[in-house]
């Protein structure tokens, strides 16, 4: 079964998330994890003018909420 094109549009709000392959933990400590995910959580708010709105990182997966002014997840 394929994915759902998912919409992109200005102003859209994306709920974005991922797990690791078999629901391991991230195998970098929690700490460093932390720094790789806000240097690049940055990065892609600078690059696409994306609004981070929240961001919950757990031992094996994490959830983000952004929002997209110019309609460009995934360019």
């Amino acid at each position: 079964m394929t994915r759902k094109v998912t919409p992109k549009f200005p102003g859209a709000i994306y709920h974005v998330y991922a797990r690791s392959n078999n629901q391991e933990w991230f195998y970098i400590p929690m700490d460093q994890l932390w720094n790789v995910f806000l240097k690049e959580l940055n990065e892609v708010s600078v690059r696409y003018h994306a609004h981070i709105i929240a961001f919950v990182l757990m031992s094996n997966h994490y959830h983000l909420i952004m929002e997209t002014p110019e309609g460009n997840l995934g360019s």
